[in-house]
């Protein structure tokens, strides 16, 4: 009996040797995968770890981008500023421009009116010099037609012949000065009428044409 239980003592101590042997390769190999694990996930760490820094070198030079961007976009709003602004002093330049051709204008005409009112009054002068010289003309003409009528009549009541054709002529220039009446002549016709008497060709009327 004694034989017995020591074989089976060495058979239970058999089977559990086996099942520790069994035990210490299978912690081996769950050894072996969890390092194998581990060197996964410390690979894949290793890969995370450069993602996140290209992530945050990305996220830097996005940040750097957006604010060139945003530099950019303030330097063309001021730039949109400024060409609205010098638009605005174009317009405004062609506006003075404009202005200043229409001024310039009115000074031309009001230099060509003042000219016109200097000449229409130089002439207005002369008509009424003339005027004044056809008046004086005419009251002395009367005076000596006055003074012929009277040494007429005397001569008539003498009985001379002579004496009448004379105050006939006297008479005659006394009638062609009291034909004509001046009424507000201009200078041409006054100068007209001037030499008309001076030729001895005027035939009376009015001075205006």
């Amino acid at each position: 009996m004694a034989w017995v239980d020591r074989d089976v003592l060495a058979d239970e101590a058999d089977r559990r040797r086996a099942e520790s042997a069994r035990k210490i390769d299978l912690q081996g190999s769950l050894l072996e995968v969890l390092e194998s694990e581990r060197l996964v996930l410390l690979g894949e760490n290793a890969r995370l770890a450069f993602r996140a820094t290209a992530a945050e070198e990305e996220a830097a030079a996005a940040a750097a981008e957006l604010g060139y961007t945003r530099r950019r976009a303030a330097d063309l709003a001021r730039l949109a500023v400024k060409l609205r602004d010098d638009h605005r002093v174009c317009i405004l330049g062609r506006k003075v421009e404009a202005l200043q051709a229409q001024v310039y204008g009115l000074e031309l005409r009001n230099r060509e009116c003042f000219e016109a009112m200097a000449a229409w009054e130089a002439e207005r002068k002369v008509g009424v010099a003339e005027i004044d010289r056809l008046r004086a003309e005419n009251r002395r003409l009367a005076a000596e037609a006055a003074v012929a009528a009277q040494a007429s009549s005397r001569r008539k009541r003498g009985g001379g012949k002579g004496g009448g054709s004379s105050g006939w002529w006297w008479l005659a220039r006394v009638r062609l000065a009291a034909e004509w009446t001046p009424c507000a002549p201009t200078s041409v016709t006054v100068r007209k009428v001037g030499e008309q008497m001076k030729g001895g060709k005027y035939n009376g009327g009015c001075f205006c044409m």
